[in-house]
């Protein structure tokens, strides 16, 4: 389990590497791409949540969602 102070810093490393993407790019970045590299971090390195514990592309009452986080929680 990651600390407070570790998060926070994963946090902010997070944070400072999306900053860093000219916005030109981040419009025609595949949202997968964008997935993959900042959101999915986010659950698992600052929040702590466990792979299993996230579900992908799931289906809801009226659509998709893109992550359902499931009661294994942190």
């Amino acid at each position: 389990m990651v600390t407070k102070e570790e998060a926070r810093e994963k946090l902010k490393q997070l944070v400072k590497d999306f900053s860093a993407i000219h916005k030109s790019y981040l419009d025609s970045m595949p949202e997968e791409d964008i997935k993959h590299q900042f959101i999915e971090p986010l659950f698992e390195e600052v929040l702590g949540w466990e792979r299993k514990s996230v579900l992908k592309e799931q289906r809801v009452l009226k659509g998709r969602a893109d992550y359902i986080l499931t009661s294994s929680a942190p």
